[in-house]
């Protein structure tokens, strides 16, 4: 290798090293100036008491059977609840695990459609009074 070559191959890596840390330093930027969720307001109890007054609000609950693939609901519990993923998976072991979980709690209306969803998917669920 000539000298020119190993000064051209230094000045690369050098670029490439700079060109990380300014894309990290970028990025912890951006991290930084999200905001916090410590921040944001809190309800109080007297809001949250009456929106539980006023809501018909029903448990939608998703049952396990040995058919149904875990990938089938995760998807569904993601499309239909707009859990995330993790969510979804969490909610997915508990119903093997144990038969059962909540996977959401809604107005009736919003739930009744939600099971009608998982049915037609082939999904066993149901409702009860949250």
């Amino acid at each position: 290798m000539t000298i020119m070559t190993i000064m051209t191959i230094m000045t690369i890596m050098t670029i490439m090293t700079i060109m990380t840390i300014m894309t990290i330093m970028t990025i912890m930027t951006i991290t930084l100036n999200m905001p916090s969720t410590i921040s944001s307001p809190v309800l109080n109890d007297a809001d949250v008491d009456s929106f539980f007054d006023t809501e018909d609000l029903w448990a939608v609950i998703v049952w396990n059977d040995d058919v149904t693939t875990f990938q089938t609901v995760i998807q569904a519990l993601v499309e239909i609840f707009n859990h995330s993923v993790e969510r979804a998976d969490q909610l997915a072991w508990k119903i093997h695990q144990t038969g059962k979980a909540v996977a959401a709690v809604r107005p009736k209306d919003e739930a009744e459609a939600a099971v009608k969803d998982l049915h037609r998917r082939k999904i066993s669920a149901s409702l009860a009074p949250a």
